[in-house]
């Protein structure tokens, strides 16, 4: 599989509990050709009631965060993956790994699937680079987006 030609970013999805590691990397001089910028109310599970904070740089209330190419500015953005529904409990105070994990759909509406859809990673190549994916990648596609998603775009690349 490769990248999408008529998308400028990357989405994937990353558990909400690592995002304080992503923190402390955007704090670091990691790289002189990217930076990572974090949304300061990350913790806000309902992005409705989360601002803008263009003054720092931010200017995204979804997702979590963004790892920007500094000069191009293409990203890959970062959304979140919950232990627990937000839509029914907040986070669990059980040491109980739910079974499913829960996302927002394309539809911004709360999607919960399988925890084994997702673990464990597997290595993958994406566009001839290797990378960690998804232990069932075409079951999140195809319940995401539909069937046909997993080997048609529904854009037409014309030069």
């Amino acid at each position: 599989r490769g990248l999408l030609p008529h998308d400028h970013d990357i989405d994937i999805i990353m558990m909400t509990d690592d995002t304080p590691q992503l923190i402390n990397i955007s704090h670091m001089n990691f790289s002189s050709d990217y930076e990572i910028k974090v949304q300061p109310q990350w913790h806000i599970v309902d992005d409705t009631h989360r601002s803008y904070l263009l003054e720092q740089g931010i200017n995204f209330i979804e997702p979590n965060a963004r790892l920007f190419h500094r000069q191009t500015r293409y990203h890959v953005d970062i959304f979140p993956a919950y232990d627990f529904n937000p839509l029914y409990a907040n986070k669990s105070i059980e040491n109980i790994q739910s079974e499913n994990l829960t996302i927002y759909d394309i539809k911004y509406k709360w999607f919960s699937y399988p925890r084994s859809w997702t673990y464990p990673l597997k290595i993958c190549y994406f566009s001839d680079i290797k990378v960690l994916c998804p232990a069932e990648p075409e079951k999140l596609v195809a319940f995401l987006y539909g069937s046909y998603a997993i080997t048609t775009s529904n854009k037409k690349c014309v030069n």
